[in-house]
This record gives structure tokens, C-alpha cells and sequence, in this order.
């Protein structure tokens, strides 16, 4: 007897799934990216001031993404309040 796995390595097939997922890696990019800046603003490295503010704006935008594929999709409000 075979089992199916039970986390799927396929690319969604629905549009939506597939924006979901382009925003979740997105967010998830920025969110690093937006972190390693901070980190390394608090042990002293040299600071960008415009470097940090792009990532700022990029990690905004990316929870937007994701909230508006998640309001394309149905999802609950609870589910949106996070992100905003």
C-alpha cells in the first residue's frame, strides 16, 4: 500500500494559490531581509539609513500582497488582521 504524502511539493494548480504562495515567499524575503538590517543596525555595522527604509517599504509591501490574495480568496478577517 502506498501512501500519499502529507506535504505536497506540487505547484498549486488554482490562480489564487499560486499569488499565495508568490506573496508568502515574498513576505518571507523581505521579513529576512528586513530583519538582517535591524540585526545589524543593533551590533553596529555600518548603517544605511536608505537600505533600511527600502526594506521597510518592501516589507510593506509584501504584507500587502499577501492580505490581498488572502481577501481575493475569502479568508476570514481574523485571518487579515495580522498584516496590516
Amino acid at each position: 500500500m502506498m501512501r500519499t504524502p502529507r506535504h505536497s511539493t506540487a505547484v498549486p494548480s488554482t490562480p489564487i494559490a499560486q499569488q499565495m504562495v508568490a506573496a508568502e515567499v515574498s513576505l518571507a524575503l523581505a521579513s529576512r531581509r528586513l530583519e538582517a538590517l535591524r540585526l545589524g543596525a543593533l551590533l553596529g555595522e555600518d548603517y544605511d539609513p536608505d537600505a533600511f527604509d527600502a526594506a521597510v517599504v518592501a516589507h510593506r509591501k509584501a504584507c500587502a500582497a499577501v492580505a490581498a490574495t488572502l481577501q481575493l480568496s475569502g479568508a476570514p478577517a481574523a485571518q487579515l488582521s495580522h498584516l496590516s
